[in-house]
């Protein structure tokens, strides 16, 4: 998925492929949608983001990264903005049509 919203419906992020970036927005309960972060985690060319899941607690935000067939991990904090905690590459097909993560 290419789009994820936290537990608590404020938050919405999306996987940027073209821009190798992930966005941040709001929402609110009217259903209006707001940038806050064009660029809220990037990533070098190429890397090809296709996939975010959020842990089920929202605490912590996954995204596959086709192009070097690894896997980003952050925190996500209070405010919403995201806390790197590492890339894990190795074990998955690069820039071979790798989609899909599952988080739990």
């Amino acid at each position: 998925m290419l789009v994820v919203i936290t537990k608590d419906g404020r938050r919405v992020y999306t996987a940027n492929f073209g821009s190798d970036t992930i966005s941040s927005y709001g929402y609110d309960a009217a259903g209006t949608l707001r940038l806050i972060n064009g660029k809220a985690a990037s990533f070098p060319k190429m890397s090809q983001p296709v996939d975010l899941a959020l842990s089920a607690d929202s605490r912590f935000l996954y995204l596959l990264l086709r192009g070097t067939g690894a896997v980003a991990a952050f925190g996500v904090k209070a405010n919403g903005d995201l806390a790197p905690l590492g890339i894990t590459a190795g074990g998955l097909p690069v820039a071979d049509g790798a989609s899909g993560l599952a988080v739990y």
